[in-house]
């Protein structure tokens, strides 16, 4: 039997997810918008979202909230140009993650590599988590990812784009997300 999990099926769809789902026992995708193609193909996904494990995310009492604004994660797509901006009008932010070391002008806003105890600090003591949700193919594609999830459970403050999936997690903008 084969299994197969579409992670990014909100931009593979028409070039990879929909041909290999043919081959498929059993397939999940993330995005429940899709649930209708699939169908009108003659197969039955599976809806499976994303979640975090509340084990390893949750919030931590009584921490400093020195860091203004942060974002972990790796330095692709737009996400350099949103993190110069930013620097470039003098806020105060720090990234986190593999791959910002490469960027000379980037460097000293690196905080490093984090474990999972090193991220929750982060994350707690950040005034204003950023949460880019464009996929590696683009600004025209958005999605729930793993951290958004993993900042809600740590009941943090997070700032993001735009993505239809909000609906779909009970994210609200302007309640629990902005």
């Amino acid at each position: 039997k084969l299994i197969t999990v579409f992670s990014d099926d909100e931009w593979r769809h028409a070039n990879y997810d929909r041909y290999l789902a043919l081959y498929s026992d059993i397939f999940t995708i993330a995005v429940k918008d899709n649930i209708n193609r699939y169908e009108r193909y003659g197969l039955k996904p599976f809806y499976m979202k994303w979640a975090c494990n509340p084990d390893m995310f949750y919030p931590l009492s009584d921490q400093r909230k020195d860091i203004d604004v942060s974002f972990i994660g790796v330095p692709y797509g737009n996400r350099l140009s949103y993190i110069r901006f930013l620097i470039k009008n003098e806020v105060n932010v720090r990234v986190y993650g593999k791959g910002w070391d490469r960027f000379v002008d980037l460097r000293s806003y690196w905080g490093g590599f984090l474990t999972n105890d090193e991220m929750l600090q982060v994350i707690d003591r950040s005034k204003i988590n950023l949460n880019f949700l464009w996929t590696s193919a683009g600004k025209e594609h958005s999605t729930i990812k793993g951290r958004t999830l993993e900042l809600s459970a740590c009941r943090s403050f997070q700032l993001s784009n735009h993505t239809d999936e909000f609906h779909h997690y009970g994210f609200m903008d302007g309640d629990n997300i902005a």
